[in-house]
């Protein structure tokens, strides 16, 4: 089974520790990744992304800090999932292949009826 590095996006207002707790439960050939927002968790001090465009670019900087090729996947949860989409537009604009997957997940809407 080849090495797979996971980077992880978190909800809006998240921080990238929700997904520690992973370690503990991947399989071994998998490297857990998780990005941390500007303004968020170990990046509290940093200033806060107004737009997504920064946000992207900021989080670009660190999947290159630790990417050194190979099989690579993206998970992002509710707008992490959003920000992982344009992230892996970003990688492929700056000539990174595509990751071996991309995961989305959301909860699902508290109230129904809505139309």
């Amino acid at each position: 089974m080849s090495n797979i590095s996971l980077y992880c996006l978190p909800y809006s207002g998240g921080s990238a520790a929700m997904y520690y707790k992973w370690r503990s439960v991947l399989s071994d050939n998998i490297t857990l990744r998780p990005l941390e927002p500007a303004g968020r968790g170990t990046r509290i001090r940093q200033p806060l992304c107004l737009t997504m465009v920064d946000a992207v670019a900021d989080l670009y900087q660190q999947f290159v800090k630790h990417y050194a090729g190979g099989d690579y996947a993206i998970f992002g949860h509710s707008l992490g999932g959003i920000m992982a989409f344009e992230l892996v537009h970003y990688i492929l604009d700056h000539g990174h292949d595509m990751p071996c997957a991309l995961f989305f997940f959301r909860l699902s809407p508290t109230r129904s009826g809505l139309s």
